[in-house]
């Protein structure tokens, strides 16, 4: 793939690669993660209990941040900064904690597919991709990479490629919780290598 860089918001599919993300938090996290558009406006890294007060995400930065300064060993702390600035669509500052945090536990496969759809999302395709590439290296057939992989793919309309991982994905991984997605984008996929999508 030749070296690109695009503004946030011109691939349509960003939503969806995105989605990838949050499937990757669930798994990461005890508590499920919050929808993309409300973790985006209220910086929560969980959800809290009906009718509680949103969190102000910059206080909750503010903490972290102080915590990573006076125990930069601790690793999740830098994660979790990545995640909250991440939800901010701050993707610039969540690039910086991530790799900051990649620095400490390089083999996280999580964190890497967190740091490649933080880079997709600031328009840095060819580096979300190397990352992914690197995560299958270290876990074959990771899902969230093959679903993700797949994704890039589409939204740069090889959809060829895209649907070589994404049957890889249902192949391996018939149980993937975001598995129903997934086939519904590899048919669109099909459509579009027949010549069937219009728009």
């Amino acid at each position: 793939m030749k070296s690109q860089k695009i503004a946030f918001g011109v691939v349509g599919l960003l939503v969806g690669f995105v989605f990838g993300f949050f499937v990757s938090r669930s798994l990461e996290e005890p508590a499920p993660a919050a929808p993309a558009a409300q973790a985006a406006a209220s910086g929560q890294q969980v959800q809290l209990p009906e009718g509680h007060p949103p969190l102000d995400p910059m206080a909750n930065i503010e903490s972290l941040e102080q915590h990573a300064r006076e125990h930069p060993e601790h690793t999740e702390v830098k994660i979790q900064l990545g995640n909250a600035y991440f939800d901010l669509h701050r993707f610039d500052l969540a690039i910086q904690w991530y790799e900051e945090a990649k620095q400490q536990e390089p083999d996280n496969v999580q964190l890497n597919n967190n740091l490649s759809t933080a880079y997709y999302a600031s328009g840095e395709i060819d580096k979300a991709v190397q990352l992914l590439e690197e995560t299958l290296t270290q876990v074959k057939d990771q899902p969230e990479a093959l679903m993700n992989l797949g994704w890039i793919y589409f939204a740069t309309d090889r959809f060829d490629t895209a649907i070589s991982y994404w049957e890889r994905l249902v192949e391996v991984h018939p149980g993937f919780q975001a598995i129903e997605e997934v086939k519904e984008q590899l048919e669109k996929a099909r459509a579009h290598t027949r010549g069937e999508h219009s728009g």
